[in-house]
């Protein structure tokens, strides 16, 4: 997914990782994104470009070099095989690395996103326009084959070198030429120091099954666990994901506490008491 879901996922983003082996308590390895700019001056920086786009009812986000985090996902996904892995780290990425080497079919929800966000965001690289766009001029269809310049040959360098290869090797060298170019701030110490951190897990009882999310700052488990256990005690799904996200905007999403606000989340979910906002 991480190579093969253009505009939605990306190698080199961030990632939450929940694992629970039996006897143990559960673990979050987390590798989101970090702040760049170790070692740089503290002067003014560049905060990127501000793109509109229709996507989900309209959102604006930011663009650009200057936009770019310290990607954490390869470093987590490695710490992962680390504490894990049973075959080889070289062997793990042999059918990411074939699929990208032969093309991939564009997932048809990549293909929905990629028709606010094809043009506004990969059209600014002339070559991640023209993997999208084979024709140079209409976005491919859902189905299509995609080929990603680059990417099969990175992930084959990961392969053989390790993740070292993306923090402290010529492929994170080439990403903070790119970036400094651009204006951003991602520099060698951001690269070579990254390293996951792990947390515990927080544990949440729904429905008779016990679940391992992601803790705060990530958001997204917990979300999920509350919107899972509202429509297992009859509530309409469409109606629980309403109530969810409202108690989000309304509680949530500027809370100076998130540990506090996020287990108040779920404790109103199990006790049916997200209230109905309009």
């Amino acid at each position: 997914s991480a190579n093969t879901e253009p505009g939605v996922c990306a190698r080199a983003g961030g990632a939450y990782i929940t694992s629970w082996e039996p006897g143990q308590n559960p673990l979050c390895i987390d590798g989101y994104a970090r702040v760049p700019g170790l070692g740089a001056d503290d002067g003014a920086r560049n905060s990127g470009d501000a793109v509109h786009m229709e996507y989900g009812g309209g959102v604006t986000t930011v663009i650009g070099a200057a936009s770019v985090a310290v990607p954490g996902t390869p470093a987590a996904l490695a710490e992962l095989h680390r504490r894990y892995g049973a075959l080889p780290w070289s062997a793990c990425l042999e059918p990411a690395i074939e699929l990208c080497r032969s093309g991939f079919p564009l997932p048809s929800a990549c293909h929905h996103n990629l028709k606010f966000t094809g043009r506004k965001i990969f059209g600014r690289s002339a070559a991640g326009f023209r993997a999208l766009h084979p024709d140079c001029e209409q976005l491919a269809d859902a189905g299509d084959l995609i080929v990603v310049p680059g990417l099969a040959d990175s992930l084959a360098l990961i392969a053989k070198e390790g993740v070292d290869a993306f923090y402290k090797g010529d492929i994170g060298r080439a990403l903070i030429s790119h970036v400094q170019a651009g204006g951003g701030d991602i520099t060698r110490q951001d690269l070579e120091s990254f390293e996951p951190e792990i947390r515990p897990a927080l544990k949440h009882n729904s429905n008779g099954w016990t679940l391992a999310l992601p803790p705060p700052p990530s958001l997204g488990g917990c979300m999920l666990a509350a919107l899972l256990t509202l429509p297992a005690a009859g509530t309409d799904p469409v109606d629980a994901m309403r109530r969810g996200l409202a108690y989000r905007r309304q509680h949530i999403d500027f809370a100076t506490d998130l540990p506090a606000t996020t287990r108040a989340l779920l404790d109103a979910a199990q006790h049916q008491q997200l209230p109905h906002y309009r």
